[in-house]
């Protein structure tokens, strides 16, 4: 049987379907990338360096494999928005009044002091 190079992650060992026993391959499951860290997500090992994220050794232990795995993405929560205070147009002299920096005597661009 012809030898074919497994394509788990973090393992490029050369197999064949007759040697290839359980426990084999040794590999992580998939990366994460978030804001230049790189994490694998199922030992938490991190780096910053490409080159040395991946020569951290697996983790996780199995049978080699021909199939590419598939990327699981996780997505990063995103913040919910806060509501941003917006000004309504009211009188001039009473909003002049109610600005701490025109009370205050600083120049305000909102009010031309």
């Amino acid at each position: 049987m012809a030898k074919v190079q497994c394509q788990r992650i973090g393992c490029n060992a050369v197999f064949s379907e007759n040697d290839n026993p359980d426990g084999s391959c040794i590999y992580h499951e998939s990366p994460i990338f978030h804001d230049g860290i790189k994490e694998w997500s199922c030992c938490k090992k991190r780096s910053h360096d490409f080159s040395l994220f991946l020569e951290i050794p697996g983790c996780k232990t199995g049978k080699h494999t021909t199939e590419k795995p598939a990327m699981v993405t996780k997505a990063v929560p995103k913040q919910q928005p806060f509501p941003v205070p917006v000004s309504t147009p009211t009188d001039h002299s009473l909003s002049k009044n109610i600005c701490a920096r025109c009370r205050q005597g600083f120049f305000c661009s909102d009010h031309g002091n």
